[in-house]
């Protein structure tokens, strides 16, 4: 539900909105197309890791509901221009969005990374390793591998 409620800032910043009254049963016009603009954005960028439950229970409105509010933004945006361009333009201030933030899980990966690189420099300018690094790179691998399912080959490298 993180996207949902990023989607949700964004939507209610352009059409100047408090986000708080869109979760109460308000049947405002403006308050209900943005809620169905909220659900159409985050069916699209879920990538389908969202159910068309999940997406109207999130507003406290059932599955039929969210797929009709899919539905309506999607022959608005075929038939109004101007809908389609506030909605492209919602668009692409989402995938900004997304684009600047690292993704769940890639911090250790990033961090096992740096450390990698860490020692490597060192290896090849012949300097010596302090003790911390060797140590915060095999915790970072054991961390890294505790966390993931699936089967990562250690490869021993020569400290």
């Amino acid at each position: 539900m993180d996207i949902m409620k990023k989607i949700e800032l964004i939507v209610c910043e352009d059409l100047n909105l408090s986000p708080e009254l869109l979760h109460t049963r308000c049947r405002k016009k403006q308050y209900v197309e943005a809620k169905h603009i909220i659900i159409y954005l985050a069916d699209l960028f879920s990538e389908s890791s969202l159910s068309r439950y999940a997406l109207g229970r999130y507003f406290q409105i059932n599955h039929a509901s969210a797929i009709h509010a899919i539905h309506k933004i999607d022959n608005y945006v075929r038939l109004y221009p101007f809908f389609r361009e506030r909605i492209e333009n919602h668009k692409k201030r989402i995938s900004e969005m997304l684009e600047n933030e690292i993704p769940e899980g890639m911090e250790t990966e990033i961090e096992l990374i740096s450390a990698k690189q860490k020692i490597r420099e060192f290896l090849l300018m012949n300097k010596t390793l302090e003790d911390c690094d060797v140590r915060k790179y095999n915790n970072l691998v054991s961390l890294n591998v505790q966390k993931s399912n699936k089967n990562y080959e250690i490869v021993e490298e020569k400290l």
